[in-house]
């Protein structure tokens, strides 16, 4: 059965309908960072893989947090984090989003444009 949020696929990546909302939420809390998902690109590195299946298993084999004591990443961690982005989404960015005012998106626009700029 398809998920409504998936848009389409570039082989097993998947294109999410949503994701600059939740690459937002994942950088604002830092959810992706290696102090919490561990060293990927160094890890990808060492592993170098064929597929796949290669990447996940070597991933959740060696990967730690770089906060935690180093504990090991599992699946139910990155669950975890998932959650949580589900919580920030829904508790914290709705009611930003529902405060914002037409005027304040005005004056942002001309305050990044200009007085930025310069």
């Amino acid at each position: 059965m398809a998920k409504e949020w998936i848009s389409g696929s570039d082989g097993k990546n998947l294109k999410f309908k949503r994701e600059t909302l939740l690459n937002y939420g994942l950088n604002r809390w830092g959810l992706n960072k290696a102090h919490s998902v561990g060293s990927t690109s160094e890890l990808i590195r060492a592993c170098a893989p064929n597929s796949l299946d290669e990447w996940v298993n070597f991933y959740f084999s060696k990967a730690t947090q770089k906060k935690k004591n180093g504990l090991r990443i599992t699946r139910e961690y990155i669950t975890g984090l998932g959650q949580t982005l589900y919580v920030k989404l829904t508790e914290v960015v709705q009611k930003e989003l529902l405060s914002i005012t037409e005027e304040e998106c005005i004056d942002y626009a001309y305050n990044l444009v200009l007085n930025r700029t310069y």
